[in-house]
């Protein structure tokens, strides 16, 4: 999941690159910081599971 208003190309790129390494499908997620705030039964899940920070900050 990304969380702002990234390059999608270089997003799609990216987990591209992944996907060739892993060998598994990569299918991003991309959401501005208000779509992350909302309330949804995914979001909630999300919030609610394990997460791995990269860089940045969780909006929530």
């Amino acid at each position: 999941m990304i969380i702002g208003m990234p390059d999608v190309d270089e997003i799609h790129d990216a987990c591209d690159q992944v996907q060739a390494q892993v060998g598994r499908p990569i299918n991003p997620t991309i959401l501005t910081p208000e779509e992350a705030t909302a309330d949804s039964g995914f979001l909630t899940q999300v919030r609610a599971s394990p997460t791995a920070l990269l860089f940045g900050e969780l909006p929530w």
